[in-house]
């Protein structure tokens, strides 16, 4: 198999992206720096996600590289229009892959070849934005698992390297003018610090942060659901089978429980146990996306516990649709995650709340070793009451997305004509449906006028010359 095939599509990506910002700036060559700008381009990758925990951004390489004008580290040793420097990191990234015995080489293993190798035009950067490359390295390699030093590959792989490296030579000949490295801090430079590492990079990848999201206001307010989050708080302050699992029919408001349980924990009206939890949401399918070969989605799966685990009881963690994890639907094999999560579980090291419907939750109890760690809280559809008194908590949402006035009676009609008309869904979710669309039909009606349009635009004008004079 070619080498090349290995890549995965953000990998490749990212390289593309680097032959292309090498072009963008004249570059006689494409390097180290390019390919640092085309790692940060990715946000859904694994090694953007290790640049945002350490501070790195696009915007401060960018700034760097039009403030240096000294130092050209890469431009006079080229081979194939690619500098040595990064067919070295190319090279490495594929041998690194290799030794951890991983099928595919992502922008993980590109970023820890860049921080490996020595120094390059990409580390110089990295070290004048105050961030140490061997903390990445650092980094990358625990969360990858312990690893011995690298061994020497075979006279074979550096041949079918070369024939790899000369298909990257693309349309680069003949471009003029390398951009030298160097300089002192330029200004403008955005000096945002991290510690060079996150504790979950791993979570942090294929997880939401719900609590976060309630801190910073994203969350609706959760109304009338109060006895069902009394209950899951119970649960979980438990000294053993302390994990929830929420059964209830689609639309009932599951998702919008465990949402009023991060915003209690974001606004401190919880005990002292889960002052400090972060309640993270795990969707199973983003685990299965992109997994190829056998023990790939396990190997992720036993990752995320993994991290979970040594957090030091500081996660709760949401998944959603829980039968998945005992491989519904799944070929024979290929789902394994329930017998890596059951020794966590068992141990009381992870606190996990479930969610998924009732007859779905049948699946969960055929397994018998599993389903008696959770704890069961039934979730009923709401009376037409709790429906109405959920929407006016919503209402507000509503007005300021569509700009429009939205009445009590227009609530009670939607509630009303979803229940006699949608048979087959639950409340409140089809009522809000119902409501939204009515709401979206509405808006569609009004149309700015022409004057107010001009007035409009003459405001944003105003606005941002007077941005432009601070």
């Amino acid at each position: 198999m070619h080498p090349f095939d290995r890549f995965t599509p953000n990998a490749k990506l990212a390289l593309q992206i680097a032959e292309q910002e090498a072009k963008n700036m004249k570059s006689s060559y494409i390097g180290t720096e390019h390919l640092l700008l085309g790692l940060l381009s990715i946000p859904k990758s694994l090694a953007f996600s290790i640049f945002t925990g350490a501070g790195v951004t696009q915007e401060n390489v960018r700034i760097l590289l039009k403030a240096s004008k000294s130092l050209d580290i890469e431009g006079k040793h080229v081979k194939h229009g690619l500098s040595t420097f990064l067919h070295t990191v190319i090279e490495q990234s594929v041998l690194t892959a290799q030794k951890f015995r991983h099928s595919n080489v992502g922008t993980e293993h590109l970023l820890h070849a860049l921080v490996s190798t020595g120094r390059n035009a990409a580390t110089a950067l990295l070290e004048q934005m105050q961030v140490d490359p061997g903390d990445l390295k650092s980094h990358i390699e625990e969360m990858f698992g312990q690893i011995s030093q690298f061994k020497q590959q075979s006279h074979n792989m550096e041949q079918s390297l070369e024939a790899f490296f000369q298909g990257l030579q693309g349309a680069i000949v003949g471009m003029q003018g390398a951009g030298p490295m160097g300089g002192a801090d330029p200004e403008g430079l955005r000096k945002k610090k991290g510690d060079g590492k996150s504790k979950t990079p791993v979570l942090d990848y294929f997880t939401e942060d719900l609590t976060q999201r309630a801190r910073d206001g994203k969350i609706e307010p959760i109304i009338g659901r109060d006895r069902e989050i009394e209950r899951m708080v119970h649960i979980l302050n438990r000294k053993t089978k302390n994990n929830p699992v929420l059964i209830g029919e689609p639309g009932v408001g599951k998702t919008a429980i465990v949402e009023g349980l991060a915003q209690r924990i974001a606004q401190g009206k919880v005990s002292a146990a889960l002052a400090h939890k972060r309640v993270l949401v795990l969707n199973m399918g983003s685990l299965v996306a992109g997994t190829k070969y056998r023990g790939e989605f396990e190997q992720r799966f036993d990752d995320i516990i993994k991290e979970a685990v040594n957090a030091e009881s500081s996660i709760i963690l949401f998944i959603d649709e829980m039968h998945t994890v005992v491989g519904a639907g799944s070929a024979e094999g290929s789902l394994d995650a329930a017998n890596i999560l059951k020794p966590a579980l068992s141990r009381g090291s992870l606190q996990v709340v479930g969610a998924t419907t009732v007859d779905e939750y049948r699946t969960v109890e055929k397994d018998r070793a599993l389903e008696r760690r959770f704890q069961s809280i039934l979730v009923e559809e709401p009376s037409v009451e709790d429906t109405l008194s959920i929407l006016k908590g919503i209402r507000k949402g509503f007005e300021e997305f569509h700009s429009i006035t939205i009445t009590d009676d227009a609530l009670e009609a939607a509630i009303e004509l979803s229940k006699r008309y949608i048979t087959e869904r639950f409340l409140p979710d089809k009522a809000i449906d119902v409501l939204d669309e009515a709401a979206a039909g509405k808006s569609m009606q009004s149309e700015v006028s022409p004057e107010l349009r001009k007035i409009e635009e003459k405001l944003e004008k105003l606005i941002a010359r007077q941005q432009m004079a601070v």
